[in-house]
């Protein structure tokens, strides 16, 4: 998931380069900063990254070197390490416990990608929050104009397992 959200903001970043997401089994962010009066453009574009599955194969192989280098200069840093094993540990049995390896890294394609993207970034999971010199009545009609074509999907039926703290 990350991966996919990695390859998109990559994909994404020459339009917007302060675009920001997240994706997760339960739900994603995906955010973006614009000035003023660009907000029709801004909701076009978010239309498009959240409905688009399509993923560029150059950038993806960029990419995904990318990962395998950053998991290669980490893997003898403590700090890096032990962020690692505490998010397995702290969220045994759940998606969120999830780390990429070398492995994984190596061994993901574009249709791994794809079915993630297909499988868990819908409307269903999505809000919208917008801030500054924005009207109200305008926004809401924008939003419902632009981004009404994105179809609501089942949500991801998994469960946050408890966590305990020592």
């Amino acid at each position: 998931g990350a991966f996919a959200m990695a390859l998109k903001v990559k994909m994404a970043e020459e339009k917007y380069p302060n675009l920001a997401t997240v994706a997760y089994t339960d739900r994603h962010t995906v955010s973006v900063s614009s000035k003023s009066g660009k907000l029709e453009e801004l909701l076009e574009f978010l239309h498009a990254v959240v409905t688009n599955v399509e993923f560029d194969a150059k950038l993806f192989e960029v990419q995904k070197q990318a990962w395998l280098h950053d998991l290669e200069r980490n893997a003898t840093k403590a700090q890096w390490v032990a962020k690692r094993v505490g998010k397995v540990r702290r969220f045994a049995g759940h998606p969120y416990a999830e780390i990429p390896t070398l492995q994984s890294i190596q061994t993901i394609t574009i249709a791994d990608c794809t079915a993630f993207w297909q499988k868990y970034i819908n409307a269903n999971s999505a809000y919208l929050a917008l801030s500054g010199k924005v009207d109200l009545a305008t926004a809401k009609t924008l939003t419902d104009e632009k981004l009404a074509k994105w179809s609501p999907k089942p949500l991801y039926k998994g469960q946050m397992p408890g966590v305990e703290y020592p």
